[in-house]
């Protein structure tokens, strides 16, 4: 039979134990983000956001140095997100693989400085609308099925275009700059929407004038 001194001592352990799983939970839900030191670059990655928030902000600097990339699936798989905020673009120069995929409510994020866009970093977003990158290297699959992706400005700079990389989105115009050095095939597989490729005439690639929205200037 259970003594009511037992009681004593199970009622505050099991209190205990009750408010050490809160706050396990709370920890780990709570909005925030955690940085991982980049000797090489002498700067700090996002390394991992937690909260499943509609809004984060990227501070430019952490522990007094730059805040210079996003790591492998910082983001990945966050349903609520909306929006990333860069206290400054132009500090972010790289963003890794799978580090925003399957965020179905994410719109918009500032690329414009951006040099790296590894594979699947965009995959699965499906309202992610329009975009503007220079990044050098834009990876396999990195906007595959964002079948909301509709505006996409590529500025010069941008050199090659990964396998995949923007499959199954709805860009209907897409002008690749002369710094385009290579593009692989399939990169715009699955594009029905697409009506007009434009290429800088210098650029030849069997594949892109194998498409029919092909269209060459100088």
């Amino acid at each position: 039979m259970f003594k009511r001194e037992n009681l004593r001592t199970t009622i505050p352990l099991l209190v205990c134990l009750f408010l050490i799983i809160f706050m396990f939970i709370y920890y780990f839900n709570k909005s925030r983000i955690t940085y991982v030191y980049q000797e090489s670059t002498d700067s700090y990655y996002v390394d991992k956001a937690y909260g499943n928030s509609k809004s984060y902000t990227i501070p430019k600097t952490h522990n007094d140095k730059k805040v210079t990339g996003i790591s492998v699936r910082a983001f990945y798989d966050h349903s609520n997100l909306e929006e990333v905020i860069f206290e400054d673009p132009e500090s972010i120069v790289i963003v890794e693989r799978l580090s925003f995929s399957k965020c179905p409510k994410l719109k918009n994020v500032d690329l414009r400085y951006v040099k790296t866009i590894e594979r699947n970093a965009f995959s699965y977003d499906d309202t992610l609308n329009n975009i503007e990158t220079s990044a050098k290297n834009i990876g396999a699959s990195a906007f595959y099925k964002c079948i909301g992706l509709k505006n996409v400005i590529l500025n010069e700079g941008v050199e090659t275009i990964g396998e995949l990389a923007f499959s199954y989105t709805s860009i209907s115009y897409l002008k690749l700059p002369k710094s385009m050095r290579t593009v692989y095939n399939n990169a715009f597989e699955y594009l029905d929407t697409l009506e007009e490729l434009r290429v800088y005439y210098q650029f030849n690639s069997a594949y892109l004038k194998s498409l029919p929205a092909y269209v060459s200037y100088n």
